[in-house]
């Protein structure tokens, strides 16, 4: 399974709700007073781009309903039957899952399973959430490729209608695409009546709450809103916050006394799932290929190339400065052994043109290859990428073989 428990979990236990509007009394509520945190990372990181699937969407909204007098109606200590064939106890969201199943508010498929790591589209997402709102009857829905007579238009137009939902520049819903997690978060925040104050958080100086997620993201701020408990107002119809707690802490991983790490706001073109630092067990060294290119040329052609972002974990330049390309995450392309292998590139060719490799650029190859065994003690072998796959990289004038031994001193 590649969920991670912290993902989606709720802060704290509320203690004072009131239900959005409902179609009727039986209608399952979520608290839209308390505003406290209802998502964490996980190891610091909230992949805020990858797929909101069927049990993430089930912890979320459990962590959220509560009853008619405002108590949560999730309870951590209730068993809940789980009549899934897919499911096991043992699975972090399993007593979600039999919740919301026992609630009636998502159920599984006809042959008896559930289908946990399925995305949720989404027409799938809105049809979901119109559990918790009032559907309208609106007039017919603006979007070409929702027909009529669609299986959830009802529930698209309403979401629509009520502002939960937008379509896009070009007029389509796009119904049958995966919801995201910031895109579920936003809209969520939609439904609950709850919006970040920019002006607190600004003034607050907090540019960055998960490692793979800075302002410049396009759902930093809703995201902000869903992972921090904050108390506040309503000041002329706008939420205003007066404290804020259970902000996300992360300590950077990327220290050294002995080099210069830089992390720059790495360019993605597909979510980059961490690495099971426990499978690593080789480190490949590269060189770029190009006499003078600097990190930023590298990523973008590596993107044009297909690549999901730049192709190395690591990227050190001639003055030893060491750049977090994909850190942690996604392993190296290097003969499709993705998943096991930790790369460094170094700026230079070493076949052709660079001849020599600058001492600042050594030194700093060969304490981030100890720095990361430290971290990565299974990362036994040490290679050039020839070692790894058919080439010639890292190049005839790369110092490889003194630079192994070097880390072994």
């Amino acid at each position: 399974m590649r969920y991670k428990r912290s993902f989606f979990a709720a802060a704290a236990i509320l203690t004072l709700a009131v239900s959005i509007p409902s179609q009727a009394d039986t209608t399952p509520k979520l608290d839209s007073v308390n505003h406290q945190a209802y998502i964490t990372g996980s190891s610091g990181y909230f992949l805020p781009d990858e797929e909101l699937s069927r049990a993430e969407a089930s912890v979320i909204l459990s962590r959220l309903m509560v009853d008619e007098y405002g108590a949560p109606s999730y309870s951590e200590t209730t068993s809940y039957p789980l009549p899934f064939s897919d499911i096991s106890e043992q699975d972090w969201f399993a007593p979600y899952i039999g919740f919301m199943n026992q609630q009636n508010v998502l159920k599984g498929y006809e042959d008896g399973t559930f289908h946990p790591e399925k995305g949720i589209t989404r027409a799938e997402y809105t049809v979901l959430l119109s559990r918790f709102t009032q559907v309208n009857n609106t007039s017919t829905i603006p979007f070409h490729d929702v027909p009529s007579g669609y299986w959830a238009e009802k529930e698209i137009s309403s979401a629509v209608h009520n502002g939960y939902l937008n379509g896009y520049r070009d007029g389509s819903f796009r119904p049958d695409n995966i919801v995201t997690r910031a895109e579920a978060v936003t809209i969520l925040n939609r439904i609950l009546g709850r919006t970040p104050d920019k002006s607190f958080i600004e003034s607050k100086k907090i540019s960055r709450i998960f490692r793979d997620l800075s302002v410049s993201h396009w759902a930093f701020y809703e995201i902000f809103e869903a992972a921090a408990s904050h108390r506040y107002e309503y000041l002329n119809e706008t939420e205003n916050w007066l404290e804020v707690w259970d902000i996300p802490q992360y300590s950077s991983e990327f220290v050294s006394d002995k080099f210069h790490f830089i992390l720059p706001e790495l360019k993605t073109a597909a979510a980059l799932y961490p690495l099971n630092l426990n499978k690593v067990d080789s480190i490949a060294l590269h060189h770029m290929e190009h006499p003078t290119a600097g990190f930023r040329d590298i990523e973008a052609w590596h993107l044009q190339r297909g690549f999901d972002a730049i192709g190395y974990n690591f990227w050190i330049d001639f003055e030893g400065n060491v750049y977090v390309g994909r850190g942690w995450n996604k392993g190296a392309a290097v003969a499709n052994q993705n998943g096991h292998i930790i790369s460094i590139g170094f700026q230079g060719d070493f076949e052709n043109v660079n001849t020599y490799m600058p001492q600042a650029q050594y030194q700093s190859g060969v304490q981030l290859i100890r720095w990361i065994q430290e971290r990565v003690p299974t990362a036994m072998k040490i290679g050039g990428h020839g070692d790894f796959g058919a080439t010639d990289c890292p190049g005839e004038f790369f110092p490889l073989q003194q630079m192994i031994r070097d880390t072994q001193k």
